[in-house]
C-alpha cells in the first residue's frame, strides 16, 4: 500500500482546479493583429465654388483651311466666377477616378455682358492619404483631366464680333480643355469634409459661322475660335459615401 504524507495530498488537490482549467482553455493564441486605420469612403461627391484669375484669351478668325484671317488677344476684365461638382470613385489606397463638370461666368472685356464656359473632364487623383489613430482624416493630391466645353456667347459680344470683323459665329461653340490642380482635403466627419484647390486650365472652342441660306451643320466656310486659359481657385465640401 501507498502512504500519501498530508502535506503532499493536499497540494496535489489545490493544484487540481489551476490544471483543469488550463486544460479546457487550450493553447494559447496569439494576440490579434491591430487594425489600420480606415480608409476614406469609397465613393464621393465633390461640391465647389470656382474664382478665375490671371487669365488669358485669344480669338481668331479663321478661313476654311484655319489660316488666321484676323486675331485678337487680352486679359479678361475681373475675376471669373463660378462653381461645379466632381463625382469620384476612390480605386486604390493613392488613385481615384471621377468626372468633373465645371461652369464658369468670365467677362471678355470690360464693355462686353458675362459669357458662360460649361466644362466635363473624366479625371485622375494621385492622392496621399493622411491617417489619424483610427481612420483617414483627409488627403494631399495632384489631379488631372481632359474634356469637352461648351461656349455660350453674351449679346453684347456677339455684337462686337459682327461690328469689328463684319462676321456673324453661332452664339454656342464646341471644344475642349485640359486641366491640373493640387490641393488637400479635409473630413470633418465620417462622412463629411471639406477641401481647396489650386490649379490650371485651358480652353479651345470653335463658332461656327454660318453661310447666307444655310444652317450651322452645313457649314464648312470659316469659324470664330477662342481660346482662354487661366488659373481657378475652387474650395468647397465633399460628401462621403
Amino acid at each position: 500500500m501507498i502512504r500519501c504524507r498530508p502535506a503532499v495530498l493536499a497540494t496535489l488537490l489545490s493544484c487540481a482546479p489551476a490544471g483543469a482549467a488550463l486544460a479546457a482553455a487550450g493553447p494559447t493564441d496569439d494576440p490579434a493583429p491591430k487594425a489600420g486605420p480606415k480608409a476614406m469612403e469609397d465613393e464621393r461627391t465633390f461640391f465647389k465654388g470656382s474664382l478665375g484669375f490671371a487669365g488669358r484669351w485669344n480669338r481668331e478668325h479663321l478661313d476654311a483651311n484655319d489660316r488666321i484671317l484676323s486675331e485678337q488677344s487680352g486679359d479678361p476684365s475681373g475675376a471669373a466666377m463660378g462653381g461645379g461638382l466632381q463625382a469620384e470613385t476612390v480605386s486604390d489606397t493613392y488613385f481615384a477616378f471621377g468626372i468633373d463638370v465645371q461652369f464658369l461666368s468670365l467677362k471678355l472685356d470690360k464693355d462686353l455682358g458675362r459669357s458662360g464656359l460649361i466644362a466635363t473632364s473624366p479625371t485622375l487623383r494621385l492622392r496621399l492619404p493622411l491617417s489619424g489613430s483610427d481612420r483617414e482624416v483627409g488627403e494631399l493630391y495632384v489631379l488631372a483631366g481632359g474634356g469637352l466645353t461648351l461656349h455660350i456667347f453674351s449679346q453684347e459680344f456677339e455684337d462686337k464680333v459682327k461690328s469689328d470683323a463684319g462676321i456673324e459665329p453661332a452664339p454656342v461653340g464646341f471644344g475642349w480643355n485640359i486641366l491640373a490642380a493640387a490641393g488637400g482635403l479635409l473630413a470633418v466627419t465620417e462622412h463629411l469634409g471639406l477641401f481647396a484647390e489650386v490649379g490650371w486650365r485651358r480652353h479651345r472652342i470653335n463658332h461656327a459661322i454660318p453661310r447666307a441660306g444655310l444652317p450651322i451643320a452645313d457649314d464648312v466656310s470659316e469659324k470664330y475660335a477662342m481660346a482662354y486659359s487661366g488659373s481657378v481657385l475652387n474650395a468647397g465640401i465633399v460628401l462621403l459615401y
